[in-house]
């Protein structure tokens, strides 16, 4: 039986990348602010029961519209020297973001490392990261229009824009930094409430962005808090109440958001559950999450409802997202996890408290 789940979730990761390379295309706007955790802070990189983690998302925005507005994600973390007071975690994280033409391709590396503050019934923690790489922006000015190819006539794709620009594409290198704060847990002694929260700083070195040949268009910072909690209903029900606010340059976003998690089957070795959720989005829209756990795999799909003024052009729903994500664990820690053992051999491993989606 284990056998054939490796093999399942295997295949639905390779399927997902053999169409992520038709559709690799998002500036890290995300229904499932859990589903991609390097895009949200570098802090979360490692923030796992694992060694390994793999993850593949894909959101399609706006689908009616004659544009394509789509963003593809690749993730894989790696998690070392998993002792008390020294864990240390590496990743890699790729992107790529299409906004009707404009197109934004992101590679980076990310670390982070762990600290134990505490180590009772639940083992509070602090983990800071940070990530470095590169972005490329780019366009076709061929894929658009302007007022000066307008002739009596009529429009002349032959006539000159007016545009004078530097370049096309321009690549500049990208940093962020967070941390995170949260407690982990044994399913033996599972506490009712189990909080977390966490801040991070993208876009930290004051960069141009603009492509004309005289402009100037400074990189804005982007500041993300978030938070939630873990609330252990009952021995099957697990709810993940959570809030995020961004703040990029003069806008400001604030989300909310509710997720359960439903489990049934056996708890250890073949732990089963169903996901579902929402968020809502202050003055945008909100979406509705739903998804299932086969023990270490996790697939999760949302859709969007709009509020804003773009809404009425499209149908009610007018963004999907999908993701899969895979975690591959050594199986005495695996076991440890559960009675907690593992903090009296030293390792610092737990349930973490974030939600699946």
């Amino acid at each position: 039986m284990r056998n054939f789940r490796n093999i399942f979730c295997l295949a639905c990761l390779t399927i997902m990348i053999v169409f992520s390379g038709k559709i690799f295309a998002q500036d890290g706007t995300s229904a499932m602010n859990y589903s991609v955790p390097l895009m949200l802070n570098p802090g979360l990189t490692g923030a796992f029961d694992g060694d390994y983690r793999a993850g593949l998302s894909y959101r399609n925005e706006w689908a009616h519209i004659d544009a394509d507005f789509s963003t593809a994600c690749l993730m894989l973390e790696k998690n070392f020297n998993k002792r008390k007071d020294n864990t240390n975690s590496l990743g890699l994280l790729v992107f790529q973001d299409n906004a009707g033409g404009f197109y934004t391709t992101h590679a980076s590396l990310s670390y982070s490392h762990e600290v134990v503050l505490s180590q009772k019934r639940v083992t509070n923690a602090i983990r800071g990261g940070f990530m470095a790489g590169v972005t490329n922006r780019r366009f076709d000015i061929k894929d658009f229009t302007f007022e000066e190819q307008f002739t009596g006539s009529g429009f002349s794709n032959s006539s000159a824009n007016g545009e004078v620009l530097a370049s096309q594409s321009r690549t500049l290198p990208a940093f962020q930094a967070g941390f995170v704060y949260y407690q982990k847990y044994a399913i033996s002694d599972a506490p009712k409430l189990v909080p977390f929260g966490g801040v991070s700083v993208q876009n930290t070195i004051k960069l141009n962005t603009s492509f004309y040949s005289d402009g100037f268009q400074e990189q804005t910072t982007r500041f993300i808090a978030h938070g939630g909690a873990l609330i252990n209903a009952t021995n099957e029900l697990k709810l993940y109440p959570g809030i995020m606010m961004l703040n990029q340059n003069y806008d400001f976003l604030i989300s909310g958001s509710l997720m359960a998690k439903y489990g049934f089957g056996k708890a250890e070795e073949e732990e089963k559950a169903v996901l579902a959720g929402a968020t809502y989005r202050a003055g945008s829209g909100m979406s509705f999450a739903i998804g299932f756990q086969w023990s270490d795999f996790i697939a999760g799909a949302a859709y969007d409802i709009s509020t804003s003024g773009i809404s009425g052009s499209t149908t009610m729903y007018e963004a999907y997202e999908i993701s899969l994500r895979y975690i591959i664990r050594n199986k005495k820690e695996a076991a440890a996890r559960y009675d907690g053992t593992a903090a009296s051999d030293g390792l610092s491993t737990g349930l973490f408290p974030f939600s699946p989606l």
